[in-house]
């Protein structure tokens, strides 16, 4: 199914499309003050007013005020919560490749600042979650399951080999690093790149063309109470 995204820099009338099927995965990459987590957050948000019967996970570890609107939700760990997340969310994934679970309502897992939850567990086990988010990203389309992920950097070091090649959906916000734009756009020449304004970036899907985009304007009021709807269930 066609979501519309985006809007292209260059032609402010043409909206961009993400069909989820084919690309069941987002890697968002950018500084801080480039609009990521507005982008993130945007995203979601359309995700469900498109899809009402979409179910959202959010993985907060950074835990500040940005997702804190969310706290009171089942499907929202913060901070030290973050390990049963993914956990549990993986556990979703698992009743359903075993046939426990024979719906097929979208799952969407949005984590903010993957690696710095990495730098807070021993090697071995950071080396087990990268693999842990591996097989949701090589297995997942299947079963209707989705990694939205946030980083303010983007480094092959956080994931196993070949991860890249799982996110198809790639978007990259405002002035990249060097290690970021070729994890994310590696046929993309240096001299090509030029630094974008705040919610600007470039975004390119499966094999196909690199384009400028921006996010809309959108009401965050609203996206909230979207987002609040895809997370669905608030804690006892």
């Amino acid at each position: 199914m066609n979501f519309f995204a985006f809007y292209a820099l260059q032609n402010k009338g043409k909206k961009i499309f993400i069909d989820w099927e084919k690309s069941p995965h987002a890697l968002i990459t950018g500084a801080s003050g480039t609009g990521k987590t507005f982008a993130s957050k945007y995203l979601m948000a359309s995700l469900v007013e498109q899809n009402p019967e979409i179910e959202l996970c959010i993985i907060d570890y950074k835990g500040d005020t940005d997702f804190e609107p969310f706290a009171d939700f089942q499907n929202c760990y913060r901070y030290n919560e973050a390990k049963d997340g993914i956990l549990n969310f993986l556990d979703r994934f698992h009743q359903r490749q075993s046939g426990v679970d024979t719906t097929r309502k979208p799952l969407y897992l949005f984590i903010d600042e993957f690696a710095s939850f990495l730098t807070v567990l021993d090697k071995k086990e950071a080396e087990d979650f990268k693999k842990k988010i591996a097989e949701l990203l090589m297995l997942g389309r299947s079963f209707n399951v989705h990694i939205i992920m946030a980083l303010q950097r983007a480094d092959s070091s956080y994931f196993v080999n070949g991860a890249r090649d799982n996110f198809p959906i790639r978007l990259g916000l405002g002035r990249l690093s060097d290690e970021s734009r070729r994890m994310l756009f590696p046929d993309m020449e240096k001299d090509d790149y030029i630094s974008l304004k705040r919610g600007e970036g470039y975004l390119q899907t499966d094999s196909s063309d690199i384009v400028k985009i921006f996010v809309p304007e959108y009401n965050m009021k609203l996206a909230n109470s979207l987002i609040a709807k895809g997370l669905s269930k608030k804690k006892v």
